[in-house]
């Protein structure tokens, strides 16, 4: 697993994370059938939309191997871009 360390911000200020990060702190369910490849996808995603998993904007969920992992978005990151839309 790549250990490279993925800085960005958000809208609560400056977040640093890991793949190692994500895999032993962050993963619901079964960490241990998690992919490189799912966390690193994870990791991108989160940067990409701003997201702060530590907050629980975002989480990244699986239970089964036949299974890719699920990426899932927290209602309250929707709620907050609902709000600061003027015609909301």
């Amino acid at each position: 697993m790549s250990t490279k360390l993925t800085e960005y911000k958000t809208t609560k200020g400056a977040l640093e994370l890991t793949p190692q990060e994500v895999k032993d702190y962050l993963v619901s369910g079964k960490k241990s059938l998690v992919t490189d490849a799912e966390v690193m996808h994870f990791i991108k995603m989160c940067w990409y939309q701003k997201l702060n998993p530590w907050l629980r904007e975002a989480y990244l969920i699986k239970y089964d191997p036949k299974y890719a992992a699920s990426m899932v978005v927290g209602k309250d990151v929707f709620l907050k871009r609902a709000s600061h839309n003027p015609k909301f």
